[in-house]
């Protein structure tokens, strides 16, 4: 069902057939934007990639907080800007068809590349996506819960993105609309968290959740403390 797609190019398709899925893909060329950690650092290959849009994006920013957690900054922002995962219903469900949208080695170097195909059933299905904007959470791990690091990018008609980044419309739409593009379609990029130049997306550093281990070893050093107290009140 796919077509190539040029290195900074992009492109509307339809198929024929009943209208039963929509697709996005993000082309990995060898022009496309190298990702990168706050410290310049190339991710590793299969890094968590969400593709989505926000009802309210203009609040993401100042919901941001550095000093705390992935998980927590994920959870902050995905309920105060409106959060929607393209493959997933609003209630949580995946319903994907395809998911292959992660970070890949190509041309030597870490880029965005692969799909997400959304059915038209569920709570939330394709069409709910039509024409809305498109954004990009990227993680600097395969999971929300283990990174430490986040960044979220679109290329809206501002940024000079041609075409802008929406989804395709799946009203009166024959067959399963594609919409082909990468993080080359425009000459500058938004971050709403994290920095995009023109050859690089940086990840924002956060909080780091410390390991189990360490917490038993900051509990058992605080109690540690607390008996040298006691032992030093009772001798005085």
């Amino acid at each position: 069902m796919h077509k190539s797609f040029l290195c900074g190019c992009a492109m509307l398709l339809a198929f024929s057939g009943g209208a039963s899925a929509m697709t996005v893909f993000f082309s990995a060329g060898a022009s496309s934007r190298i990702v990168t950690d706050s410290s310049s650092t190339q991710l590793a290959a299969g890094d968590l990639v969400m593709v989505g849009t926000f009802s309210s994006s203009g609040v993401v920013a100042s919901n941001f907080n550095s000093s705390a957690s992935v998980q927590t900054n994920f959870n902050n922002i995905a309920s105060a800007a409106g959060w929607n995962q393209f493959g997933y219903d609003t209630s949580g469900n995946f319903e994907a068809t395809s998911f292959t949208l992660t970070t890949t080695s190509s041309v030597g170097s870490m880029r965005i590349g692969g799909q997400v195909t959304d059915n038209t059933g569920g709570a939330t299905h394709a069409d709910f996506f039509d024409n809305q904007q498109i954004y990009l959470w990227v993680f600097n791990s395969s999971s929300i819960s283990t990174a430490t690091e986040m960044g979220i990018y679109t290329a809206p008609p501002s940024t000079g993105a041609n075409p802008s980044w929406n989804f395709p419309a799946t009203v009166n739409t024959v067959g399963n609309p594609a919409y082909g593009t990468s993080t080359t379609t425009a000459p500058t990029m938004n971050a709403l968290v994290g920095n995009a130049s023109s050859t690089q997306l940086s990840l924002a550093a956060e909080a780091a959740v410390p390991e189990p281990s360490t917490w038993v070893s900051l509990i058992g050093a605080t109690g540690f403390l607390a008996m040298l107290r006691r032992r030093r009140t009772a001798r005085s």
